[in-house]
C-alpha cells in the first residue's frame, strides 16, 4: 500500500468534514486496523466524540455515528481501505443505517 492511499472521508450534511489517512501499514488483525481507524480520526478531531466510529461485528467491520439523529454524516473510502475493510470505495455509506461489511477484511491481499 502506498503512503496517502488508505483514506475515507466524513462528510456532514453532504459537506466535506474530513479526510482521514491511515499509515501505509501492513495491519495484523482486524482489531489493528479498526483501532488505526478509530485513531487517526480522534487525532484529526481532537478532544470531541468520534463522528464515526469503527467495530467488528462477526469478522466484519461496522461503522456507527453518535450524531445520525442529529446530522447526516457520510463515509467514503479509498480503493485500498476499501479492499482491506472488506466496505466498497463505489458507495457512500450513511450512519444511521446498519452499515456492516459486505465481506471479511483482506489484510494480507496486495497491501503489503
Amino acid at each position: 500500500m502506498l503512503d496517502g492511499q488508505c483514506y475515507y472521508t466524513i462528510r456532514v450534511e453532504n459537506r466535506f468534514f474530513r479526510k482521514i489517512t491511515l499509515d501505509a501499514n501492513h495491519y495484523a488483525s482486524i482489531r489493528d486496523l479498526v483501532r488505526e481507524m478509530n485513531g487517526k480520526q480522534q487525532m484529526s478531531i481532537g478532544d470531541v466524540d468520534l463522528f464515526v466510529g469503527f467495530f467488528i461485528s462477526n469478522g466484519k467491520i461496522g461503522m456507527t455515528s453518535e450524531y445520525h439523529s442529529q446530522v447526516k454524516v457520510t463515509v467514503d473510502f479509498s480503493p485500498d481501505l476499501a479492499r482491506l475493510s472488506g466496505l466498497r470505495s463505489d458507495e457512500t455509506y450513511v450512519t444511521g443505517e446498519d452499515v456492516i461489511s459486505e465481506s471479511e477484511p483482506h489484510l494480507t491481499s496486495k497491501n503489503r
